[in-house]
């Protein structure tokens, strides 16, 4: 046993004599990961992509929840996106869903855009009805302010709430 750990010493001692590096055994060097055409598909193909106008007082938590897709989980899929938009035009969700079932759909929160300040409101002047935008499934509604009861709704541009205001007054005055 001496003889042999005589000549393991021995023959590391050229070497380093030497100045000789110690070999380094060879790094296998990483393929090149190249994408296979037929895993490129066009994404109309593969997902589908879904709009929802929730209510008023619908928070962000409540969307988030799996039960809140109940009615509508049997037509999702995996990586289908969502986006979510308010009635009150108050914010505007991007969503992924995860996983879903037969009557529940989990999903994540992409993007969260916070609409608040961006939407204005309107009011006719010195009047007892306001125009106010209630988003893309109620739009324009003309709001009396005295008792927040929604008047008309569903107008299609601010001007025309503002027109159904002046006629509506002036059918007021007149009688």
């Amino acid at each position: 046993m001496a003889e042999v750990a005589d000549k393991a010493a021995k023959a590391t001692k050229p070497a380093e004599a030497h100045g000789a590096a110690e070999a380094k055994p060879e790094v296998a060097k990483k393929r090149a990961v190249v994408l296979d055409p037929q895993r490129k598909q066009g994404a109309e193909y593969v997902r589908n992509d879904w709009v929802v106008n929730a209510e008023q007082g619908t928070e962000v938590d409540d969307v988030l929840a799996p039960g809140y897709w109940s009615h509508v989980a049997g037509s999702l899929s995996a990586y289908d996106r969502i986006e979510v938009r308010i009635d009150t035009g108050e914010y505007l969700l991007e969503l992924l869903v995860k996983q879903c079932g037969r009557n529940w759909a989990q999903v994540a929160l992409l993007h969260h855009h916070d609409l608040i300040g961006e939407v204005k409101t309107g009011e006719a002047v010195d009047s007892d009805f306001e125009a106010v935008w209630k988003g893309p499934h109620l739009k324009w509604c003309v709001l009396r302010k005295s008792d927040d009861q929604l008047l008309e709704q569903k107008l299609g541009t601010r001007g025309a709430a503002d027109a159904w205001i002046i006629s509506y007054e002036r059918t007021i005055l007149d009688r």
